[in-house]
């Protein structure tokens, strides 16, 4: 990941010194996603964005809207139908995620139930509490969705288990979108970090200022087992995506993360992304 202005090290400059004045003048658990079956489910292909023309913004400050794709906008609608906490449908291409997002006023009500409200021990994908959700003009800052992970399985891994196909290299090269649809708008974010973390670290704060939104941004990139080329402001907006992990035993305060921003408007989308490896993550802070 890389800041597109200014500087990365600026930007550090920048936090060190709020930090300093702040000191002179002041002397301030995993969560799920759906099916109960422990067989593999299908993995999902690339949503079809289309070509139409996108329509005028309302007003120049405005982001640019994408009607979602017949599908996928059916299944969502079917989902709201069964059950009206249903806000968005999450896919990422060549995965298993391919499902609906919930949300509810806690974010511990679906931690065991799956998108039907049924109980579920491998929990469904759902939304922070207190994100915002809908066409990508009203998004939180930082969308935060939960998911289990139940055996750090890279290849056959449930639910978020399957974000760790984000430690391969080559599936991380050549799988740089995820996607988000809302009953009005179908939303592309490119990955620029995928992690280990503790939970002392609040990447999950969805609506930050501006500059707890830059400290996000460091640490992702000190964290990131990879760095992306993609670069990333204190203007956009991101999807983070976060599960359990076990890689440092059983302990209940270590997270894996995958962290992506908006597509902008007019912004290509080539099919690959580069990507190097990253050869000191910062570890979690234990």
């Amino acid at each position: 990941m890389r800041f597109s202005s200014p500087s990365m090290s600026f930007l550090r400059k920048i936090v060190a010194c709020f930090l300093l004045v702040s000191m002179i003048l002041t002397l301030s658990s995993c969560n799920g996603e759906e099916e109960s079956s422990s067989a593999p489910a299908p993995v999902v292909t690339t949503p079809q964005v289309t070509e139409a023309p996108l329509p005028e913004p309302e007003e120049d400050d405005q982001l640019q809207i994408q009607q979602p794709d017949a599908d996928t906008l059916q299944k969502l609608t079917d989902m709201q139908s069964a059950n009206s906490d249903t806000v968005a449908w999450l896919t990422i291409p060549d995965t298993t995620v391919d499902n609906a997002v919930v949300q509810a006023e806690d974010n511990d009500f679906y931690l065991r139930k799956d998108e039907y409200k049924q109980y579920n021990f491998y929990g469904c994908y759902y939304a922070d509490y207190e994100n915002t959700i809908g066409e990508r003009n009203v998004l939180s800052r930082n969308t935060v969705i939960y998911g289990h992970n139940m055996d750090d399985n890279q290849v056959h891994g449930l639910k978020f288990g399957q974000l760790l196909k984000y430690l391969d290299e080559d599936f991380a090269t050549n799988h740089p979108y995820i996607y988000l649809t809302t009953p009005d708008d179908q939303m592309v974010f490119k990955i620029f970090a995928a992690y280990y973390s503790d939970i002392n670290f609040n990447y999950i704060s969805v609506n930050p200022s501006d500059l707890e939104f830059l400290n996000i941004l460091n640490e992702a990139e000190e964290r990131t087992e990879y760095f992306y080329d993609v670069d990333v402001n204190a203007t956009d907006k991101i999807l983070t995506l976060s599960t359990c992990t076990y890689k440092y035993g059983m302990r209940e305060d270590q997270r894996f993360v995958v962290q992506a921003r908006l597509l902008r408007d007019g912004e290509q989308m080539p099919e690959t992304v580069s990507i190097t490896k990253n050869p000191s993550p910062k570890e979690p802070q234990f």
